[in-house]
């Protein structure tokens, strides 16, 4: 079976950003606010025995948020600091949403984005008994 694995970690900071060159109608964007950013990231991985430990992956994560952006003013939109995760822990999709509710997504060129739907078959896993849902 052809799969790409994921390590996927999800953390928060508080931030206040403005936005310069907001358009009059959004004119109360050019002051600063407070958000809660909600931050998900996904980093590609070969193997299926943790060769990225995404407790620590996580850590390192919050760190880097804590150090240069965790109750701070800046300038920069839910793209740019999705931009910066991916740069400096070369990670394949980021999102990055203020309070949990409106923001981003970028995805590193390459990658696919996933396309699941109602229609989408469930995949049947080898852990589980057919049809009873309990662990084998």
């Amino acid at each position: 079976m052809n799969v790409k694995k994921y390590i996927v970690i999800k953390t928060d900071f508080i931030g206040f950003h403005y936005w310069d060159n907001a358009p009059d109608k959004f004119g109360y964007l050019k002051s600063p606010h407070r958000h809660k950013f909600f931050v998900t990231v996904y980093k590609q991985v070969t193997g299926s025995d943790r060769e990225i430990e995404f407790i620590d992956f996580k850590h390192q994560v919050t760190r880097y948020l804590r150090d240069f952006y965790e109750h701070k003013t800046f300038s920069l939109s839910c793209e740019h600091i999705a931009e910066d995760i991916m740069r400096f822990f070369d990670c394949d999709k980021v999102y990055v949403f203020e309070d949990d509710e409106n923001g981003a997504m970028i995805v590193k060129d390459g990658v696919e984005e996933e396309r699941i739907g109602p229609d989408t078959p469930k995949p049947k896993s080898p852990y589980y008994t057919r049809g009873e849902g309990r662990p084998v």
